[in-house]
């Protein structure tokens, strides 16, 4: 009936035409999806009636409503939660996530939803146990009528059980959630306490099973009132508070921020592009995205026969005359360090050597040498043997990250 006023207010232009679209367009699994939850809300109910009168058998036409209903409920429940738990496995062998599928398909969300929506997405099987726990409770509830204290034992032992798992699996969505489902099943702990002490098992006093009567009433009474009001609270604030997706704005097309020709942009990624462009301290300058022979990701570059040599080995007996002079990833018109040069600096090691090598008196004789004792090969980490020292220059001249070059890599 609101499908069809929709429509024909929609045509009677009484309201706008994008008015309640996500219904119109799938109502007819909007309309399953809340028989499926009207059915699970009146299944607790349901379950104790209905084996409550196979003990009666008032009639046969109320035991024949009493299967249909039950067994009608419990099947339809049962099946839906089954399928819920594969889509669930197969959303987990797709996307490696069970929440892909569960939440991002209208279909499903609308029509099985009620089943998992109120548990974190990885305890969406939690939907079972919990209709496990309701069939058993009614069991005993219907079936045990003529035995108090078989009733109160076993319920207090069903609602031990259910207040251990949901404090320990701690299923639903968040923090509140849980903190409400759990109280609740700590009072129905309570509860199942009282019912124990009211069938006379310890032969207290009959005061004693007044007062407790009093304080079993004045706990569910207050207890309920919170939950009421947190409901209220809940329902007024889901009515008065915007849509939360507003808030959140689509990325702009920011892909202007990388063309090399603009230099002030405003945009999202305005950093990012920069940083591409060369345009920050401490990354590559000048680099030309569409030159391949610049490229860092070109084969010319990751070849080791086509790799310069390293700073270090630039005036070494490799470098002929004639040759292109090897090209540093560093723009040497942005010095390392400060033009006041500190007094911990590191020491210019090529300076050092040529100066040793042309004066070997002038070479300290101290733990650190610059030169190799074994043989003569500049070495700026110590003393280092003859096998290693060759190791050591052939794996400097062959690292392929032109970054990777100094003290720390080439060890």
């Amino acid at each position: 009936m609101f499908k069809g006023f929709c429509e024909l207010a929609v045509r009677a232009r009484w309201m706008k035409g994008d008015k309640f679209q996500d219904f119109r367009n799938g109502w007819l699994t909007v309309l399953k999806g809340i028989m499926f939850r009207m059915v699970l809300i009146g299944y607790p109910q349901m379950t104790i009636l209905c084996l409550w009168e196979f003990t009666q058998n008032d009639s046969p036409a109320e035991i024949v409503l009493a299967i249909f209903f039950f067994f009608g409920m419990s099947g339809t429940l049962a099946w839906a939660a089954t399928k819920v738990i594969r889509i669930a496995k197969r959303s987990v062998d797709m996307h490696k996530n069970p929440a892909y599928i569960l939440y991002s398909d209208p279909a499903a969300l609308n029509k099985w939803g009620f089943l998992y929506v109120q548990f974190r997405a990885t305890a969406y099987y939690f939907i079972l146990p919990t209709l496990v726990y309701i069939v058993v409770k009614g069991m005993f509830i219907a079936f045990g009528q003529k035995s108090g204290t078989t009733q109160a034992v076993a319920l207090v032992l069903i609602e031990a059980a259910a207040l251990i798992a949901a404090s320990v699996l701690r299923p639903w969505m968040d923090k509140s959630t849980n903190t409400f489902n759990i109280s609740i099943c700590a009072v129905n702990f309570i509860n199942a306490l009282f019912l124990l002490i009211f069938t006379r098992v310890f032969n207290q006093p009959g005061i004693v099973t007044g007062v407790m009567g009093v304080v079993f009433f004045v706990i569910n009474a207050a207890f309920s009132l919170v939950l009421l009001i947190l409901v209220l609270i809940a329902t007024a604030y889901a009515f008065i508070r915007k849509n939360p997706d507003t808030r959140y704005q689509p990325v702009a097309d920011d892909r202007a921020s990388f063309i090399k020709s603009q230099t002030a942009l405003n945009t999202e990624l305005d950093a990012l592009g920069a940083t591409a462009r060369g345009d920050k301290a401490g990354y590559k300058h000048n680099l030309d995205l569409e030159d391949d022979g610049d490229s860092w990701s070109s084969d010319s570059v990751r070849h080791p026969a086509n790799m310069p040599l390293p700073p270090s080995t630039a005036n070494s007996s490799n470098y002929r005359p004639g040759q292109e002079p090897p090209r540093s990833p560093i723009n040497p018109s942005l010095p390392m360090f400060p033009s006041g040069q500190p007094r911990n600096s590191p020491p210019n090691y090529e300076q050092n050597l040529e100066m040793y090598q042309s004066h070997p008196e002038s070479r300290p004789n101290s733990d650190l040498p610059l030169m190799n004792r074994a043989n003569g090969s500049a070495s700026p980490y110590g003393r280092v043997d003859s096998s290693n020292s060759q190791v050591s220059f052939n794996r400097a001249q062959q690292n392929t990250s032109p970054w990777q070059r100094g003290a720390g890599y080439e060890h």
